[in-house]
């Protein structure tokens, strides 16, 4: 379930129910805090995975948005957000370190 206001991923999209899916878990270790577990269709995004991680973790705060997050699987950071977990070569139950840019501070008034 997910725990940020007014999010949508969890909501299954109709073409979802056609077509055969293959779940996967994806271990998700953080920059700071602890390690947790995403559980995603191969055929899924980037993007949708960094969707899903923002749901999961309340912790990255209400204005993390999904370019904030970097994803590093086996040393390689993964920057292209249309490509599925498949493409990108992620296998069921290996690690990607997660690190979150911060947004700057608003300046004081």
């Amino acid at each position: 379930a997910c725990l940020r206001t007014g999010c949508l991923c969890c909501v299954p999209k109709p073409e979802e129910s056609r077509r055969r899916q293959t779940k996967m878990i994806i271990k998700i270790r953080p920059a700071n805090g602890t390690d947790f577990e995403v559980e995603v269709d191969a055929d899924e995004t980037l993007e949708t995975l960094k969707v899903l991680i923002m749901c999961m973790q309340a912790d990255l705060g209400e204005d993390t948005e999904a370019e904030d997050i970097t994803l590093v699987y086996k040393g390689k950071v993964l920057k292209e957000p249309s490509k599925t977990i498949s493409e990108l070569g992620v296998k069921d139950n290996e690690f990607m370190a997660l690190m979150v840019r911060k947004k700057a501070a608003a300046p004081a008034a």
